[in-house]
């Protein structure tokens, strides 16, 4: 997943609008492979060195990138090759349980990548 806030470590990234109600509780990432294996990640967006594991989860890696974009690994998985019969591959990114409106988040996109590239 590739986010960009409107504040990141490396300052305020103009235009985007004030971001709030990112604080409660992290933002999760989950991915369900097509064998049926779930993983989740968190991650609070707006500390990002606050920890999740007092939530339940496992922490979800982080890459700053360029002008403020972060990318966030939401889990790893293997495909089995099944001849004609493709399998699905389900990705979630939420945050509810906080209760509160929330803005100033922008998701750019989602990218699968081979392990040899991802690394």
């Amino acid at each position: 997943f590739r986010l960009k806030v409107h504040k990141s470590p490396r300052g305020i990234i103009p235009p985007m609008p004030r971001a709030y109600g990112w604080n409660r509780k992290p933002v999760k990432f989950s991915l369900t492979t097509p064998c049926g294996d779930h993983q989740i990640y968190a991650r609070y967006l707006s500390d990002m060195d606050r920890p999740v594991e007092t939530e339940g989860y496992l922490m979800a890696p982080i890459n700053y990138v360029e002008e403020g974009w972060m990318e966030f690994d939401a889990g790893r998985f293997v495909v089995e090759e099944k001849g004609d019969n493709p399998g699905n591959i389900e990705f979630c990114m939420r945050e509810w349980e906080g209760g509160n409106w929330k803005s100033g988040l922008v998701l750019e996109g989602v990218t699968i990548l081979p392990r040899e590239r991802a690394e």
